[in-house]
């Protein structure tokens, strides 16, 4: 998983000038690390930094979560809605 700083603020404006905490992704990537921190053993967290020089990393195929098209379309509308809504 990687991911970017501007996930997680809402800016007003194209030059960020006034921004929002993005409770969405904030959230969600709480929930992350709340579960990876709970299936320790199952999982390798390593900084982006350090991957080049792992290569004793292996990558799955094929992801072991997943999810329903019902749960799908219930983020997709949470996405849209947080994109469009500026206190949400």
């Amino acid at each position: 998983m990687l991911t970017h700083p501007q996930e997680y603020v809402k800016p007003k404006d194209l030059r960020y000038n006034t921004l929002r905490r993005n409770r969405v992704n904030q959230t969600r990537l709480r929930t992350v690390l709340e579960f990876l921190h709970q299936n320790e053993g199952k999982f390798v967290t390593v900084p982006i930094c350090a991957i080049k020089d792992r290569s004793d990393l292996v990558i799955a195929d094929e992801p072991e979560v997943s999810v329903s098209a019902r749960q799908a379309i219930a983020r997709m509308a949470e996405n849209a809605i947080n994109d469009l809504v500026w206190w949400y």
